[in-house]
C-alpha cells in the first residue's frame, strides 16, 4: 500500500517526539514549525499532490505548504533564515521510509481475515452463547 496522510504525520510525530495535536496545531514556535514543514514537505514531494490538497488536509491556506516546501528546500540547500535551524536529507528519507513501513502494516480487512479463515465458513447456528 502506498503511504497516506496520515502515514506521514505518525512517522514525523514518531521522529519529532511532538503530538499529532502539535503537528497540526497553529503554533508558529521553531520547535513545532520546522517538523511541520519537514512533514509537508516529504508528503508533497513522496506524493505529488497540489499544494491545495495538502493545505486541505492541514488546515491550512495552499500559501502556506508553498512556504514550507520552500523553506525546507531552503534549508537543504544550506540557506539558513536562522543558524540554529538545520534540516538533514535524512530526515526527510527517515520520514518517508517510515510511512512506507506504517503503510505497509496496514491491510484491507475482509469479514474473513478480521475473524481467520475458521470463521469464513463457521455456522453460526453451532455457536454456544
Amino acid at each position: 500500500m502506498k503511504p497516506v496522510f496520515k502515514d506521514f504525520l505518525r512517522a514525523a510525530c514518531e521522529f519529532y517526539d511532538i503530538s499529532e495535536a502539535d503537528m497540526m496545531g497553529k503554533s508558529r514556535k521553531a520547535i513545532l514549525a520546522q517538523p511541520r514543514h519537514v512533514m509537508v514537505y516529504a508528503y508533497k514531494i513522496y506524493s505529488g499532490a497540489l499544494y491545495t490538497e495538502v493545505a486541505n488536509r492541514m488546515g491550512r491556506d495552499h500559501t502556506t505548504i508553498i512556504n514550507s516546501v520552500r523553506f525546507v528546500e531552503n534549508l537543504l540547500d544550506g540557506i539558513k533564515p536562522v543558524k540554529s535551524l538545520t534540516v538533514e536529507a535524512g530526515d526527510v528519507a527517515y520520514i518517508t521510509k517510515r510511512a512506507e513501513g506504517m503503510a505497509a502494516m496496514r491491510r484491507p480487512i475482509t469479514a474473513a481475515a478480521s475473524f481467520g479463515s475458521d470463521w469464513a465458513d463457521c455456522d453460526m447456528s453451532q455457536l454456544e452463547c
